[in-house]
C-alpha cells in the first residue's frame, strides 16, 4: 500500500480510531507516511459531516451495549437455576458479568466525556471562553469530590451571558450524575437476579355456574352426587362411598388415620416438625388429606385452632387442583420433551430450582367454636348453650333441644348436627351437639358451625391464605381438639362437593375416567409455556373458567421494581444525549478532535505565551479563587497582513488592576514560582 492510499485512509476512518481510543493506530499509520521527526502541521477546526460523524462514533459501542441490556430486561429472558456459560461456575460468571459492567461504565464515561470536550472545545474556540476552573473539566468530572473543590465552586464566579453560563454548569453537572450512576445501574440490568418467572399456564373450565361450583346452599339432595356417593358397602353395595375421592366422604379413611394417630395433648405439636411448611402458610394446624384412588389429589389443610376468636380450617377446592395436577404434569412433559417446537427460552424452563403452580379458586373456610360442658338432665327438652359467630364479649345463646337417654356402655359419645335459628344465629351455618352420657344426666357441649366460600390463591394443593385470628396458640385442649375435627370433616365434605363434574364420564370404571372438557388446543405445548389458552372453551355447555399459572425460580434478566426502572432511565438518558449531540454535529459539518488528552492540552498551554497579569504566582499553586474564574480562550495568534492564521494559543483574559509588570518584581515572582 502506498503512502498516498495510507494518507487517504488515515484521513477517513482516523478520526474512528482515535473517538474509540485506538489513535494508537493513526500513530503507526502516521510514522509510515511522514518520516520527518517533527510533528506536521495539523487542522484544528475541519468542515467535513463524514469526520464529524466518525467523530461520534465513541457512541457507538456503549450505546449498542445499552440498548442490548434494556431490551433484554424489558423482554426478559430466563437462564436457569445456574448462570449458562462455557465456564460453569456461578461464582466466576458472576465475576465477569462485572467485568463486563465496569467495562460499560468506562465507555459511557468516555461518551459523555467526548460531548463535555465538545462543548468546553466549543466555547474555548467559538464563545467568550471558559473559566481556568473548568478548562479542565472534560478530565476531572468523573471525580465526585471535584463538584466541591476550588476549581469548580469559584468558577461560578466568571462572568459570561446568563443562558451559556448556565448551560455549561449543567452539562458538567449531568455530565458527573450521569457517570456516577451509570455503574449501578450497568450492575443491576447486567447481573441477572435469581428470582421467580412467570413460566406459563392455561386457563380451564368447571363444568356448571359458580352457584353449581360452590353452592350457598347444601340439602340432602340426591340428585347433586353421583350413585355410588350414596350407597354403603355396608347396606350390600359392591362400593363404598368412603373409596372414591369425589364423594363427599371421600376423605373419611385419612381423616380417621390423622386422628387416631395424635390425641388432645398432641394434635398441635405437627405444625413445629415441618420448617419448611411454615414458609408458605400462616398457620398453627395443617396435615394432608389423602384420596383413594388418587382421583383427587393430595390436599392439605390448615388453618387456626384455638388461636383467636374462633378456629377454623381450610381446604383446597378438588375440582379445581384435579385440573391444576393435570396441567402440572402437561407443562412438566412440554418443557422436557426437546421433540416439541418451542423457543429455546421457553425450552430451558426445564432448568430450574424451584416450581410453583397456583390458581384463584374458591375453598371452603370452616369456623368452629365450642362451649364447654353442660350438665343436662336425659330423655327431656332442655336448653343448650351454642356460641355466636363471630364471637362478641364472650356471649353465647340458648336454643332447645332434647337430649335422648340411652346406654353409656352402648355408645359412650353421641355427635349430632343440630339446626340453629338463623335470626338468632345469622352467621352460623349449622349446630353440632357432642354428648357424653350419664344414667340419668349427661354433659353436653354446644359447638357452631360457620361455613364460607373464601376467595384463595391455592399452590401446589396449598391455600396461600394469610389468617388473621388473634394470637397463635399451640397448646393443645380438650374444646381445641373438638373443634377441629368438626371443622376438618365439614371442610372436606364441602371442599368435594360437585367435584365429580371434573369428569366428563363417572358411570365408567375409575381408571377410565377423564376430566371433562379438557380439549388441548393447537400446538397446545408452546401455548401452554407461552400461557395461552392451551385448552379449548366448551360450546354450549355452561361453564366457569379458572386459570392455572406457573412460577419458576432461576436466574433470569426481567425489569422488576424501582431499581430496574431507574437503572433503564439512566442508559436511555445517556442515547438520547449522544443521539443528540451526533445528530448536532452531523448538522453542523464543523468538527475538531483536538485538545481531548492530557498531553495535549499540556502542549497547547507550553506553547502558548505566558500570560504574566491574570496568573501571577501561579506556577507552584492556585490559593486565590479569583484566579479559578480567570477566563481561558482559544484564539489564533502573530497574524501578518496576508498571513494565514496557523498558530493558536490558549490566552487569558487581562486584569483590569494590577497592570504594571516591573523588572523589580520579575525576579521575586520567578523566585516564587
Amino acid at each position: 500500500m502506498n503512502q498516498s492510499t495510507l494518507s487517504r485512509v488515515g484521513h477517513n476512518i482516523g478520526p474512528i480510531f482515535r473517538s474509540v481510543g485506538l489513535d494508537l493506530y493513526n500513530v503507526l499509520i502516521r510514522s509510515k507516511i511522514h518520516r520527518i521527526p517533527t510533528e506536521p502541521k495539523k487542522a484544528v477546526i475541519e468542515r467535513s459531516r463524514w469526520l464529524a460523524l466518525s467523530r461520534c462514533t465513541v457512541h457507538v459501542i456503549p450505546a449498542l451495549f445499552s440498548i442490548t441490556l434494556v431490551a433484554l430486561n424489558l423482554k426478559g429472558y430466563y437462564i436457569g437455576r445456574s448462570l449458562e456459560g462455557l465456564i460453569v461456575d456461578d461464582v466466576t460468571n458472576l465475576a465477569l458479568l462485572q467485568i463486563a459492567a465496569k467495562v460499560h461504565e468506562l465507555l459511557i464515561t468516555a461518551s459523555t466525556g467526548a460531548i463535555l470536550f465538545d462543548i468546553l472545545r466549543n466555547e474555548l474556540m467559538y464563545g467568550d471562553g471558559v473559566p481556568l476552573g473548568l478548562v479542565g473539566a472534560g478530565f476531572a468530572f468523573t471525580g465526585l469530590s471535584y463538584f466541591w473543590s476550588p476549581g469548580f465552586l469559584c468558577s461560578l464566579r466568571y462572568k459570561a451571558r446568563l443562558w451559556k453560563k448556565a448551560f455549561l454548569f449543567v452539562s458538567i453537572f449531568v455530565a458527573g450524575a450521569l457517570v456516577l450512576t451509570i455503574a449501578p445501574a450497568t450492575a443491576v440490568l447486567i447481573i441477572p437476579q435469581d428470582q421467580l418467572w412467570q413460566a406459563g399456564g392455561s386457563p380451564f373450565y368447571l363444568q356448571g355456574k359458580e352457584s353449581d361450583i360452590w353452592p350457598t346452599v347444601l340439602t340432602h339432595d340426591l340428585n347433586r352426587d353421583p350413585p355410588f356417593c350414596r350407597s354403603s358397602a355396608s347396606a350390600g353395595s359392591p362400593r363404598n362411598t368412603t373409596e372414591y375421592a369425589i364423594c363427599p366422604s371421600g376423605g373419611y379413611k385419612s381423616l380417621v388415620s390423622h386422628y387416631s394417630e395424635v390425641n388432645v395433648s398432641s394434635f398441635l405439636d405437627g405444625a413445629t416438625t415441618l420448617p419448611w411448611v411454615a414458609e408458605r402458610i400462616v398457620s398453627n394446624y395443617f396435615y394432608e388429606i389423602t384420596s383413594p384412588r388418587l382421583e383427587v389429589p393430595t390436599q392439605m389443610t390448615l388453618g387456626n385452632i384455638g388461636g383467636g376468636l374462633d378456629s377454623f380450617l381450610v381446604e383446597p377446592h378438588a375440582a379445581s387442583i384435579m385440573f391444576q395436577q393435570k396441567l402440572i404434569i402437561d407443562w412438566w412433559y412440554a418443557t422436557h420433551n426437546e421433540t416439541h417446537n418451542i423457543p429455546r427460552n421457553q425450552a430451558r424452563y426445564r432448568y430450574y430450582h424451584d416450581l410453583a403452580s397456583t390458581i384463584w379458586t374458591q375453598v371452603p373456610k370452616v369456623g368452629v367454636m365450642c362451649t364447654t360442658a353442660q350438665k343436662v338432665p336425659t330423655d327431656t327438652i332442655v336448653e343448650i348453650e351454642f356460641p355466636t359467630l363471630p364471637l362478641k364479649n364472650n356471649i353465647s345463646k340458648r336454643t332447645t333441644t332434647k337430649v335422648p337417654k340411652y346406654d353409656p356402655k352402648a355408645l359412650p359419645i353421641r355427635f349430632e348436627w343440630t339446626p340453629l335459628d338463623a335470626d338468632s344465629y345469622p352467621n352460623v351455618t349449622t349446630g353440632a351437639t357432642i354428648t357424653y352420657p350419664g344414667n340419668d344426666s349427661a354433659l353436653v357441649v354446644g359447638c357452631s358451625v360457620a361455613a364460607e366460600w373464601l376467595e384463595a390463591e391455592v399452590t401446589y394443593g396449598w391455600p396461600n391464605y394469610k389468617f388473621e385470628t388473634g394470637h397463635i396458640n399451640f397448646g393443645g385442649t380438650r374444646a381445641n381438639f373438638l373443634q377441629s375435627i368438626i371443622a376438618s370433616v365439614f371442610a372436606d365434605g364441602l371442599s368435594r362437593t360437585g367435584s365429580h363434574k371434573a369428569y366428563a364420564d363417572t358411570s365408567l370404571p375409575p381408571e377410565q375416567w377423564s376430566l371433562w372438557s379438557y380439549d388441548l388446543a393447537d400446538n397446545y405445548n408452546s401455548t401452554l409455556l407461552e400461557g395461552g389458552r392451551a385448552l379449548k372453551p366448551p360450546a354450549g355447555e355452561d361453564f366457569t373458567e379458572l386459570r392455572v399459572n406457573m412460577t419458576i425460580k432461576g436466574y433470569s434478566y426481567m425489569a422488576s421494581g424501582l431499581s430496574h426502572s431507574l437503572s433503564m432511565a439512566v442508559m436511555l438518558f445517556h442515547l438520547v444525549i449522544a443521539l443528540t449531540h451526533t445528530i448536532f454535529c452531523v448538522y453542523r459539518g464543523t468538527s475538531s478532535g483536538c485538545w481531548d488528552t492530557i498531553a495535549e492540552l499540556l502542549t497547547l498551554a507550553q506553547n502558548s505565551q505566558p500570560f504574566t497579569v491574570p496568573l501571577r504566582n501561579t506556577a507552584a499553586g492556585i490559593k486565590r479563587g479569583r484566579t479559578f474564574s480567570k477566563k481561558a480562550k482559544i484564539r489564533t495568534v502573530g497574524q501578518e497582513a496576508g498571513v494565514q492564521r496557523e498558530h493558536v494559543e490558549l490566552v487569558y483574559e487581562d486584569a483590569e488592576e494590577d497592570q504594571e509588570d516591573t523588572l523589580d518584581g520579575g525576579l521575586q515572582d520567578a523566585e516564587m514560582a
